[in-house]
């Protein structure tokens, strides 16, 4: 792989990367301003403590998307081996962020569904119950989704990581 490749696959990545996050801001936002909205209206306690978990944890999801996998600019000015070694470094962090999804994206969401379940389950009538039940499965599988597309952009990333690296150390 040429230098010139590493830095148009550099550019690339950034740009894609700050589009992905924008469209994760703008969805935390929508979530907690929603869930707390169905904060202030909801009559049980159980259900509005679990609207303002869920809130809590869409904007804890945007910290830490801003935290670990915001977009770096790699400056252009740098000379190759260290341009490469600066991409390389940011697909690493990306990497890293992926593959924690679960702790960090899906985990913050859980308290609040999960309240927000029992709270349904709890109100004695049985169609909130299934509608409740149901909901968590769909809940669980777009879940399961996600982890499984995370761990997927992950593979590529490291992927790209070993191409970098083989081309590296291939000789000339």
């Amino acid at each position: 792989m040429t230098i010139e490749e590493i830095r148009a696959r550099g550019d690339y990545f950034y740009k894609t990367i700050r589009r992905r996050n924008i469209g994760e801001y703008l969805a935390a936002a929508y979530v907690a301003g929603s869930f707390s909205w169905r904060a202030a209206v909801a009559h049980g306690a159980l259900v509005r403590a679990a609207d303002v978990l869920v809130a809590a944890g869409a904007l804890f999801v945007a910290y830490q998307l801003y935290r670990r996998g915001s977009a770096r600019t790699i400056a252009p000015a740098l000379d190759d081996t260290s341009y490469a070694a600066a991409y390389r470094a940011e697909l690493c962090r990306q990497r890293d962020a992926l593959n924690n999804v679960l702790l960090w994206y899906i985990g913050p969401f859980v308290p609040g569904l999960a309240l927000l379940v029992i709270a349904r389950t709890a109100e004695g009538n049985a169609a909130h119950r299934t509608l409740a039940l149901a909901g968590a499965a769909v809940v669980a599988f777009v879940f399961a989704v996600v982890w499984f597309i995370n761990a997927q952009a992950a593979r590529r990333m490291q992927w790209r990581i070993d191409e970098m690296e083989s081309s590296v150390h291939a000789p000339r």
